[in-house]
């Protein structure tokens, strides 16, 4: 398998392929050998991720170990892949053998030939008659195109299995390729696929709205491949590749919902997804791929009225999953260009207002697409490509690390503080929430419109914070939502810690400017309902660390900004209709989940079920006083408008098809007031039972329910909607009670008093005075 082009009869005649047979053996063998390294390593990471690690250590092990996990993956697929081409490479070559050894020895001789060591033909015509003669004569020629035939056939089998095994191999010498094959056949055919969608794309705008469409449909049936993919990129170049889709963009011309705008679509994505793929490569090709990519953003395509590279190439990464290096120091400089730019983002990136280079949809969490999205702003883009990559997006927000520790107290790198007062927040999230305008780039000639934020800096900031790619709830599967597991670290902490500090302590009326954002909030909260609580356990650490055990952290590290900055967190979210109904039904699943974890083994562990549901009164107390504030605020207080709104907000958020409980996660399908669902993450204490979580959901739920914006007459007090919520919690005590008290040892109590947690609940609804001190919602 040389695939060096002529190959001689002897050598096909005589083949040998007793090697080919052991390779075959030896790479099955490596394969099962690196299926069980494979999961051996997919546990260490998952270990590894859940581990208490801290210091220098979290930030040199975690990254190595997953790397390592991802590396025995690729190994796996690569040795399977190396496998089959030896597999297919061996039953071509011995089909050739068969066929020309077959013809050598018995079909020539019976039509009277003969075939020598050589592969000369002959045949004896001394004493034949015409017609024999013609007939042997005939014979001569056609065994001797047969045999040129299957000399063809090897050598052309011989090149493409040759370069098979090498796509397989990968151009990176010091790493594995997942590189999936079944054949030489398909191997060859995605070389074939990928050198001829090249020559078509070379034509750009001239393309027709069909062929856009066949060119959609190949590369999105390749776009896993990263043999087609790197050499999709590096063949056209990135000058090529922002060439060609700036070109296409511009000749389109008809609207949405229309066969072209659909094939336009789907070749951006398809693109999109195949260029992400190759940027996973560390080939010295793709490196100077990714920097030369960088290099032309700030450079016009196509002439001096045309995008800048940065719009086009962010255009491309609303799909995809994009390599983190080449995200960082892609968006390092996008940001860096955009900021130094005196004029403002829309001035800088909408000066073409009939430039269309987006044609897929972003949508706010659980609510209607954002139509009209041109894609001339290419931060939406880059976001976009963040929120498909948490690796990057964690490491994008992450603290800045060039503090100075005291004597008294060094944090590890990366990690931030939020009672430090000197604390300064990641600058990316700062300028993004805080100081950026966005807007909205559309079919409007007037010029863009300002947005309050656009629903990709959410999926950007919700993969940071939670280590989970965005948008992975398709309104159906909750099992494949859980499926993905914890994710969190000491990173994707120390941005939650950040957003919550930002959006709560140092800017708290920011998120009433910016609504928009309270469900993905909302959702990155909901997956630290474990640390939440802790938070909210004493106002001291001396007294949170009391609740270690009953609010346990499930990975390596744990959020803790403090009792009084998590409550202005919760506050301020809890003002958002959205936050309120899904913060509220979050800090529901997750009591449920630490009172069916606990094991009846005496009044200690009774003790701490009541501790967690003190604690979720406290929270749910904050939660619906923070939103009656604000609902009074809007409407006037105990208006018939501020009751209607309050009745229709009591039963905001019920669980779709009820609490759903997976490895370490329970979820929740929320209804978000929009045409889908959302989904929430909330973590789960070891050994909780679902069937019992099931059962404390259930019994916890009150009898109001969510009622439709023209039920204008239903009202609730704010009374009414205090006894709701103190209601739930009492409901979730009387059945932890009920569960437990036959198994519990002799000698336990069983606290039957509601006082108690009436004051819990109360005493969170006096935390909205202590907070945000006089400060009126809103304002």
């Amino acid at each position: 398998m040389s695939g060096r082009g002529a190959i001689a009869f002897e050598e096909v005649l005589h083949l040998q392929l007793g090697k080919l047979e052991e390779a075959i053996g030896e790479w099955d063998t490596q394969v099962q050998r690196l299926e069980s390294m494979k999961e051996n390593a997919a546990g260490m990471a998952r270990r590894t991720r859940s581990a208490s690690w801290a210091g220098a250590n979290a930030d040199v092990t975690i990254p190595f170990v997953t790397e390592q996990a991802d590396q025995f993956d690729a190994a796996h697929k690569q040795a399977r892949t190396l496998r089959e081409l030896c597999r297919d490479g061996h039953g071509r070559l011995k089909h050739a053998k068969d066929r020309l050894t077959n013809l050598v020895e018995i079909e020539a001789p019976e039509l009277g030939v003969h075939v020598s060591a050589t592969g000369q033909v002959t045949s004896d015509l001394e004493g034949l008659d015409a017609e024999t003669r013609r007939a042997r004569q005939d014979a001569v020629v056609e065994v001797s195109g047969r045999i040129t035939d299957i000399l063809r056939t090897v050598a052309e089998d011989d090149a493409e299995i040759a370069q098979a095994l090498r796509a397989a191999m990968g151009t990176d010498p010091d790493r594995f390729t997942a590189v999936e094959y079944t054949s030489v056949q398909q191997a060859t055919l995605a070389r074939e696929d990928a050198d001829a969608l090249m020559e078509r794309m070379a034509r750009g705008e001239e393309l027709p709205d069909d062929e856009l469409h066949d060119i959609a449909l190949l590369l999105e049936l390749h776009a896993d491949d990263p043999a087609f993919a790197e050499r999709i990129a590096t063949g056209l170049g990135p000058q090529g590749v922002l060439d060609f889709w700036t070109d296409v963009s511009r000749s389109r011309d008809q609207p949405p919902g229309s066969s072209e705008w659909e094939s336009a679509a789907a070749l951006q994505t398809s693109l999109g997804q195949v260029l992400g793929t190759a940027t996973q490569s560390d080939s010295a090709a793709m490196d100077a791929w990714e920097r030369d990519m960088t290099a032309l953003g700030d450079e016009r395509v196509g002439g001096p009225d045309g995008p800048y590279g940065f719009q086009t190439m962010s255009a491309l990464m609303h799909r995809g999953d994009y390599d983190t290096d080449f995200l960082l120091e892609y968006g390092d400089a996008l940001l860096t260009f955009e900021r130094e730019d005196d004029r403002s983002p829309a001035q800088l990136w909408d000066s073409d207002p009939s430039l269309r280079l987006n044609f897929v949809e972003s949508a706010f969490p659980g609510g209607e697409a954002l139509e009209g999205d041109w894609g001339r702003d290419p931060v939406v883009g880059f976001m976009q490509g963040l929120g498909h990559n948490p690796e990057a997006s964690t490491q994008f927000f992450a603290p800045p690390d060039d503090y100075a520790p005291t004597d008294t107290f060094e944090r590890p790198p990366n990690r931030f503080d939020p009672a430090d007062d000197n604390e300064q927040v990641n600058a990316h999230l700062d300028y993004l929430a805080t100081d950026r305008e966005w807007w909205l780039s559309n079919d409007h000639h007037g010029g863009p419109d300002p947005l309050n934020v656009h629903p990709a800096f959410g999926d950007a900031l919700f993969a940071a914070a939670t280590g989970r790619e965005a948008g992975g709830f398709d309104g159906d599967d909750l099992d494949g939502f859980l499926a993905t597991g914890d994710r969190r670290t000491a990173d994707t902490a120390a941005v939650m810690s950040q957003v919550m500090h930002l959006y709560g302590s140092r800017e708290p009326n920011l998120l009433a400017g910016q609504p928009e954002m309270a469900a993905d909030l909302a959702a990155m909260t909901g997956l630290y309902m474990d640390d939440i609580n802790y938070a909210m356990s004493g106002q001291t650490e001396g007294a949170r660390a009391e609740n270690g055990q009953v609010f346990g952290s499930a990975y390596e590290d744990r959020l803790d900004n403090g009792f009084f900055n998590t409550a202005r967190f919760l506050n301020v979210l809890g003002q958002e209709e959205t936050g309120h109904g899904v913060l509220t039904q979050a800090q529901e699943l997750y009591t449920a989940g630490v009172l069916a974890g606990i094991e009846p083994t005496g009044q200690e562990a009774y003790d701490g079920g009541v501790d967690a549901i003190r604690t979720s009164a406290e929270v749910r107390g904050l939660l619906d006083q923070s939103l009656v504030a604000r609902i009074e605020h809007d409407f006037g207080e105990q208006s018939k408008e501020a009751e209607r709104a309050l009745a229709q907000s009591s039963g905001w958020a019920k669980a779709g098809g009820g609490a759903l409980v997976g490895a370490g996660l329970g979820g929740l399908a929320l209804v978000t007031g929009g045409t889908a669902a959302a989904a929430v993450a909330v973590p789960i204490a070891a050994g909780a039972t679902p069937p019992l979580i099931g059962e404390f959901m259930n019994q916890s739920i009150d009898d109001f329910s969510r009622h439709e914006a023209d039920d204008t007459e239903v009202r609730m007090s704010r009374m009414e909607f205090y006894s709701a919520g103190e209601t739930a919690t009492t409901q979730l005590k009387e059945t932890f009670d009920e569960t437990i008290e036959e198994s519990l040892p002799a000698g336990s109590t069983i606290d039957d008093s509601a006082a108690d947690l009436h004051g819990a609940y109360r005493l969170g609804r006096d935390l909205i005075s202590i907070t945000h001190g006089p400060s009126t919602p809103g304002n």
